[in-house]
């Protein structure tokens, strides 16, 4: 049996569906009328650490203990903190693993790895067997400094995951960056961050295309670790606490002249206005031009330290001296009518609190003289995609699915029963077993 595991990074129905309804998509199109698909429930916040690795492991965020790349208290998030828990691991699966982000340092596994995202240099510890190294030598890029090395890393991986499948194993995994890499890049109009979106999903068709053609692949996978959504707004965490009185930090002059830019046009609100791009662009003109003084970084402020994770989700941490604000700070926020729900953690590595603000808020750390903003970019959401497609896969649809449950299905296709750590059940769209 040999089935693949398409990862998209930042997959989106709201980017797919209108491209289907164009004909630009007739791969995803027919895994979707001929398969089974559902929104995925994806983790508590949506950002690639910890969803990857909870999703690949069937750990829940609290069962990880981090949602962030890097932490004070434990470093940069590294392939150490959950590779036994993985499906990777699994000794009874030969597999290939390729470009998964939060695998680095590869490890000994049955089958083959080369890591992905958070792979700080191409060395001898990012591939298993050492020999996977001579794939890296000439022109390998783990992700893109540019849109267009985003896309020739795809292209260089694609090609080396397709001479892969010639070989001999039963399970195949493969993240694909290329949407949420585009919508990172701080210099580019939302414009062109659709185009190369609708560019990039036409090229994964026509790559998902190429699998189907082939006629030795029993079942595909297509997941996502979180989704992409346009923001229109942001909601100013930073403005917010320092007007309750409990946070202090350097201003950013430039920054709070841009916030008034920002607002101005937000009242005119003229459609041709790209804010995010305008403000990238502005700030950093305007950094080249003056010397700045040494800032003192967020996680050096008086009393608390904040983080965003690209979306509508936000962290809050507080230091044990401080405590004591914690059940204030968490009033004040769910009586705000932008903010939707807050989650409370007592654990070292998470937040103390994670804030969700509603749908078309971004949260925002960014100096400002007021609490929200005019922000137009595209970044994260909490919708996720799931849909499978094959020989063993029943023709449904949910509405929605558990981040948990991904890897308990796949094992059900081997016929191995999940381990007592993964939290989810396999899913009721296996056939034929």
């Amino acid at each position: 049996m040999k089935n693949i595991i398409l990862g998209i990074d930042g997959g989106s129905f709201e980017q797919i569906l209108p491209l289907i309804k164009q004909n630009k998509l007739p791969n995803i199109s027919r895994m979707i009328q001929k398969g089974f698909y559902s929104n995925l429930k994806v983790t508590v916040p949506p950002v690639t650490v910890p969803s990857w690795p909870c999703i690949f492991s069937g750990l829940t965020v609290e069962d990880l203990g981090k949602c962030t790349f890097y932490d004070p208290t434990f470093g940069v998030f590294s392939s150490k903190y959950w590779k036994e828990k993985s499906i990777f691991s699994f000794e009874q699966i030969t597999q290939f693993c390729l470009n998964v982000p939060s695998t680095y340092p590869a490890w000994k596994i049955n089958g083959e790895m080369i890591c992905g995202m958070l792979t700080p240099e191409i060395n001898e510890k990012m591939v298993y067997p050492e020999r996977n190294l001579e794939h890296m030598k000439n022109d390998w890029i783990i992700d893109g400094d540019s849109i267009a090395n985003t896309f020739k890393a795809f292209d260089i991986k694609s090609s080396l995951f397709k001479r892969k499948l010639d070989e001999d194993f039963q399970l195949y995994t493969y993240v694909i960056r290329l949407p949420d890499c585009i919508t990172h890049h701080p210099y580019i109009t939302i414009s062109s961050t659709e185009l190369q979106i609708k560019n990039a999903y036409i090229k994964i068709d026509k790559f998902i295309g190429e699998l189907m053609n082939r006629g030795d692949i029993d079942n595909i996978f297509l997941i996502s670790d979180h989704g992409l959504k346009k923001y229109k707004h942001d909601f100013n965490i930073v403005r917010f606490l320092e007007k309750k009185n409990v946070f202090i930090r350097p201003k950013d002059k430039i920054s709070k002249f841009m916030s008034i830019i920002m607002k101005l046009f937000g009242v005119f609100n003229p459609n041709f206005f790209d804010t995010t791009y305008f403000h990238n662009k502005f700030k950093k003109m305007m950094e080249k031009g003056f010397k700045r003084k040494n800032v003192k970084s967020l996680s050096t402020s008086k009393n608390l330290r904040l983080v965003h994770f690209y979306s509508n989700y936000g962290g809050i941490y507080i230091p044990k001296s401080y405590r004591r604000i914690k059940s204030y700070i968490n009033k004040n926020l769910i009586q705000n009518k932008k903010v939707l729900k807050t989650y409370l953690y007592d654990l070292k590595s998470l937040p103390d609190i994670i804030v969700k603000l509603n749908d078309g808020y971004l949260f925002s750390l960014k100096e400002t003289y007021f609490l929200q903003n005019l922000s137009d970019s595209y970044n994260h959401s909490d919708k996720g995609i799931f849909i499978a497609f094959g020989k063993n896969i029943s023709n449904n649809h949910k509405k929605i699915v558990a981040y948990t449950d991904i890897v308990p299905t796949i094992l059900r296709l081997y016929n191995i029963k999940k381990p007592d750590h993964m939290k989810g059940n396999p899913l009721e769209i296996i056939k034929n077993n």
